[in-house]
């Protein structure tokens, strides 16, 4: 009996030894690796100029009118262009922004683009979040996004409020917008 166990022993260490190879047993999910730089966010990580490469919206929309469905802003219009944000070593930082503004036009989809002045102010990383504050009259405004940092990108979350920052709708849950991705420019 104790050479039948033997064997049978051998039998699944062999077996299991081909179910976990090396790869597997040290390969991380997309979701663990945003886990563990979600709680090592550092602003040394986010120093330097980024550009908005995409705004996402939480429905899809062909504003442009060429049968493309997406929910990525930048592919249906350049009133985003440019936008822009540099975050410095010494806690500043110099923003270029833009809007759609539905409410200057008749249609449901015309739109004019809205070029915001560039705005400058602090920064800080807190409990991850990317909080930007800057004084707007004799008002200090402080503007809180989660942010998810990846090598060399970062997306900021933007809640119901947030989004007519960008996108000025009279039927506000028209667009929707709920993420901005930036890349890194150096």
């Amino acid at each position: 009996m104790s050479r039948c166990f033997v064997f049978t022993l051998i039998g699944f260490l062999i077996i299991f030894s081909y179910a976990c190879d090396e790869q597997q047993a040290y390969s991380l999910s997309d979701d663990d690796w945003e886990t563990i730089i979600h709680t090592r966010i550092n602003p040394s990580d986010l120093y330097g100029s980024w550009e908005l490469t995409a705004i996402y919206t939480e429905d899809v929309i062909d504003i442009n009118g060429d049968g493309t469905h997406t929910n990525d802003l930048l592919l249906e219009t350049n009133c985003f262009d440019g936008m822009s944000i540099e975050l410095k070593d010494d806690g500043g930082f110099f923003a270029v922004n833009a809007q759609m503004d539905f409410s200057a036009r008749p249609g449901d989809l015309e739109y004019e683009c809205v070029s915001k002045p560039g705005e400058t102010g602090t920064w800080e990383i807190n409990n991850n979040a990317l909080v930007l504050n800057l004084v707007v009259g004799n008002i200090l405004i402080s503007d809180a996004k989660k942010i998810s940092l990846y090598a060399n990108s970062f997306s900021l979350s933007v809640n119901e409020n947030q989004s007519k920052d960008y996108v000025d709708h009279p039927q506000n849950d028209r667009i929707q917008v709920i993420e901005l991705e930036f890349s890194r420019l150096n």
